[in-house]
């Protein structure tokens, strides 16, 4: 049997995640879920495992769209790289999908988490509102 120990980052997230409101599934077992079967060598099937997690959050997202969006923020923001995230497509259809959703304050969240990435080196984020501008101007 493994044992697993989370840090004191990931468990702060959780923390957070489980006060949350967002009652229809519990965000914080996704998480450890997630950060689990990424961290555990001996399991074969970790990554397939962990982006299941994230295809469950992004089935959330337009019933729930504040609440997957500070989800993606605070695992985001305690999980990233510089240079480097796992599943970072994953991550950019989600936050695609709220884009789409043509909610100004979403919108704005959005944004502000891709500033973030983008400091962090991680540009093709940056492609997210370079398309919507893009759309926008189409429409237009």
């Amino acid at each position: 049997m493994v044992l697993f120990k989370f840090t004191n980052r990931q468990l702060d997230v959780i923390d957070i995640l489980k006060n949350q409101t967002f009652s229809q599934h519990n965000l914080a077992d996704m998480y450890q879920g997630a950060i689990m079967v990424k961290d555990i060598k001996e399991n074969p099937d970790s990554i397939h495992q962990a982006a299941h997690s994230l295809r469950e959050l992004q089935d959330y997202a337009k019933a729930f769209p504040f609440e997957v969006i500070e989800c993606l923020s605070l695992v985001l923001k305690y999980e990233v790289k510089d240079d480097y995230i796992l599943f970072e497509e994953k991550y950019k259809q989600i936050l695609q999908e709220l884009i789409n959703l043509d909610n100004q304050e979403l919108t704005e969240k959005v944004h502000v988490l891709v500033d973030f990435l983008v400091r962090r080196n991680l540009h093709n984020f940056r492609d997210l509102f370079v398309n919507s501008d893009k759309r926008a101007e189409a429409d237009g």
